[in-house]
């Protein structure tokens, strides 16, 4: 009789603790307020991933870790900055992790003839400061200043601009699509890209023989 206790009590333990992780796993609904700011750095393991998760209050060790049995993305998530909220089922948060950081993208129409003094303007007026700009494409005019001359690592052509010039003539106009984190960057290469296959290469002849 009290073996059969014991084992009624076990089954029933066993299924109330399926049922909650049933629930925990992929019907749980985020809640109310205020979101949970984590940050997964690069090369962040899942398990390292799984305990921060943990001591913020967002999954259960065990839980998780259980679910990731189930699900091999909860053991692959991706760097980034995420939003998450208590309550969240750990199949959506698994989801957003083993999606990486979403980004948004802005675009962006440069027109022929615009200088890089223009240019600057334009991306002054998405947020990106002035000098970070002139740090990276130099300026032409006043207090004139150099290129970033790393970029001839990537870019060999650049090579052949004088010490002490800045981008002026090399960034390519057309409209461009980029990730708004990281405006500057992303453009000067695509245009830089650009300038490399319609102009560097097709016309690398004649800027041997000149």
């Amino acid at each position: 009789m009290r073996l059969r206790f014991i084992t009624g009590v076990i089954i029933i333990a066993a299924l109330a603790t399926s049922v909650l992780f049933v629930h925990a796993a992929w019907l749980s609904q985020p809640e109310a307020g205020a979101p949970v700011e984590i940050t997964v750095e690069q090369g962040m393991s899942g398990q390292a991933v799984r305990q921060m998760l943990a001591s913020r209050g967002l999954v259960s060790s065990i839980g998780y870790r259980l679910y990731a049995y189930l699900d091999g993305g909860a053991a692959r998530p991706k760097a980034g900055r995420y939003e998450l909220r208590h309550g969240a089922s750990y199949a959506s948060i698994s989801r957003m992790l083993a999606l990486g950081q979403q980004r948004e993208d802005v675009t962006i129409r440069l027109i022929e003839g615009k200088t890089l003094d223009d240019e600057r303007v334009q991306l002054a007026a998405l947020g990106v400061a002035p000098e970070f700009f002139t740090s990276i494409v130099g300026s032409p005019r006043r207090n004139p200043s150099s290129f970033d001359r790393t970029l001839e690592e990537r870019y060999s052509f650049l090579s052949s601009i004088p010490a002490g010039q800045s981008l002026e003539g090399y960034l390519f106009p057309d409209t461009y699509r980029v990730w708004k984190d990281a405006i500057a960057e992303a453009l000067i290469h695509k245009q830089l890209n650009e300038f490399l296959e319609k102009i560097a290469v097709p016309y690398a002849d004649q800027q041997k023989k000149s």
